[in-house]
């Protein structure tokens, strides 16, 4: 083969890549607001048992396409305690408290605070990893909390008060819990679609126990449904395949994972399209900030 033919056989790859990446993107930028229409009809744990199981059988479905279908289930016990243990931090624990930020909050404060997971990253990287936090590590985690305030305080400084301290709280709570899984896979090797579809099976299993147990009464409705499918299938389940795909043809792996950057702000655009929720200027302002504190943690590295 030559080198115009590796040329282009590398250009049609990184295309692929961005195809992938861009599809990854546009559908976890819809998925703020599936969030707020499942919830108007049911509730947090219904949303979480119902989406986990739905991505449990959607990755599965990959799995097996792939031919890894006896993979998934032939654990030992280091595998088995690992896929416990993720599953309960992600998506159960996880996503219990970031749908309970949606159904407390406005969609827009939920979404943003959630980007905060990186700012938690540096935090425990200091103290899990011992990795000595530098000047620009610290600029990037006072950018995240200054942008903190400003969504919190809806860019009241002056009086300094959050009109909801408690769905603050477990807003940045669910980015801490993200933050504390993305740490632990670190060391969790293996095939991710595997490992994925371990911890959507005992994830599902967790948050089916929790809706066992529950009293709360789901009003279906075809439009809430269709809301939990989707959520299930594009924030969880097929959405996680493309990006790993994504990342797995690039081999410029910074420049497709900045696009990611895209998503919050195509949220917002969605959120007050299809929901009528006022964007506040504190909001983009906060965010933007949130955002750029994270870029220049990326820029270092």
């Amino acid at each position: 083969m030559t080198s115009k033919q590796l040329n282009k056989l590398n250009i049609n790859t990184q295309a692929k890549a961005y195809i992938f990446a861009l599809m990854s993107v546009f559908l976890w930028s819809t998925v703020a607001t599936a969030f707020k229409f499942a919830l108007s009809n049911f509730s947090y744990i219904d949303l979480l048992a119902g989406s986990s199981l739905v991505s449990f059988v959607c990755l599965l479905s990959i799995a097996i396409l792939q031919g890894k279908f006896k993979q998934v289930f032939d654990f030992d016990f280091l595998s088995f305690k690992k896929a416990v243990l993720f599953g309960f931090l992600n998506p159960f624990l996880y996503y219990c408290l970031l749908f309970i930020a949606y159904s407390t909050l406005p969609a827009q404060e939920a979404l943003s605070l959630n980007y905060t997971w990186a700012a938690w990253l540096l935090i425990l990287s200091s103290i899990i990893l011992k990795e000595k936090l530098k000047l620009i590590n610290i600029l990037s985690i006072l950018f995240s909390t200054i942008g903190i305030v400003i969504i919190a305080s809806k860019g009241q400084l002056s009086s300094f008060q959050f009109n909801n301290p408690l769905g603050v709280g477990i807003a940045l709570s669910s980015a801490l819990i993200w933050a504390i899984y993305w740490i632990l896979n670190l060391q969790n090797e293996g095939d991710k679609i595997i490992n994925l579809t371990r911890n959507f099976l005992f994830g599902s299993v967790f948050s089916i126990i929790l809706w066992l147990f529950s009293d709360f009464k789901a009003v279906v409705t075809s439009k809430s449904m269709l809301a939990l499918i989707y959520v299930g299938l594009f924030e969880m389940g097929i959405t996680f395949f493309f990006w790993l795909k994504a990342l797995s043809l690039t081999s410029q792996k910074s420049k497709v994972t900045n696009l990611i950057y895209l998503s919050p702000f195509i949220s917002l655009l969605l959120i007050s399209t299809f929901t009528g929720e006022k964007i506040l200027l504190s909001t983009i302002i906060g965010l933007i900030l949130i955002i750029f504190g994270i870029v220049l943690e990326q820029v270092k590295s």
